[in-house]
């Protein structure tokens, strides 16, 4: 049997009374007691043991963690890897390509394209030679679409990478518009109106710039001057107030012509 009583203690040094609990146990039931009281301790030894090993556990698992998000996939050497995988890829597109394996040389040329956009950025001048190189092959499998396409990502490219006054703007918008004079001429892929708009603003856009970087004597004035002139009449004649007269060369004088006034 346990009896349990309070004893007062007082505490003169603090000047507080306080109580504080004892115990009284019957001599016959001694055994019983300690038994209880061993199993008690055993317990609560284990129970402190586990919640070590699990706090020990889980500050490791944290520290893996910070050590895992450390780890920056654009390290140094991954760059490095990079590289050499570009020149790699580069390398078999131009095996691909002289072999007439055009296919394979553009599978190859985009992995390139892909990975110098990770290791260069998005807009980067060693894209250049890689797209010009795909456009290469896109022509080879007389896929206009693709290379049209291809073009299109390339003058946009080229305004991103390149200042007004760097000549390789210039040049790069120069085979630009050689593309498209040639698709309108020999008819590549039946969109001659589409073309012929491009090579238009292509022309006024290389003779703005021309103004602000070229002397006035330079013979690039009257060519692009020229070529403004050609294609804006073409697309006048493209136009509806353009196949009218053109049909109206056709007709009896004073027959079919109708002015509208703005």
């Amino acid at each position: 049997m346990i009896v349990v009583t309070q004893n007062r203690i007082k505490n003169y040094s603090a000047g507080i009374l306080c109580d504080a609990t004892s115990c009284v146990f019957c001599s016959s039931q001694l055994p019983q007691v300690l038994s209880t009281i061993a199993k008690y301790i055993v317990l609560v030894c284990s129970m402190f043991s586990s919640s070590v090993l699990l706090s020990q556990t889980s500050i490791y698992r944290f520290q893996d963690s910070i050590h895992e998000y450390e780890i920056d996939p654009l390290t140094p050497s991954y760059a490095r890897f990079e590289a050499k995988q570009i020149g790699s890829y580069v390398t078999q597109g131009f095996s691909f390509q002289e072999s007439g394996h055009y296919d394979k040389a553009l599978v190859v040329f985009q992995k390139a394209w892909e990975m110098d956009r990770i290791q260069n950025g998005l807009y980067s001048a060693s894209q250049v030679p890689i797209i010009e190189n795909i456009i290469s092959n896109y022509v080879e499998l007389e896929k206009w679409d693709a290379v049209n396409d291809q073009f299109e990502y390339l003058e946009y490219l080229y305004g991103r990478i390149y200042q007004v006054d760097d000549p390789k703007f210039e040049l790069g918008l120069q085979k630009i518009s050689s593309w498209h004079v040639t698709a309108l001429n020999e008819n590549l892929d039946g969109r001659r109106l589409m073309h012929l708009r491009k090579v238009h603003n292509l022309f006024k856009t290389r003779l703005n710039i021309a103004r602000s970087t070229l002397d006035p004597e330079d013979p690039i004035f009257e060519y692009l001057s020229e070529n403004i002139g050609l294609s804006k009449r073409q697309l006048y004649l493209y136009s509806d107030m353009g196949s009218e007269i053109a049909y109206a060369q056709f007709l009896p004088s004073r027959r079919g012509m109708i002015v509208n006034l703005d």
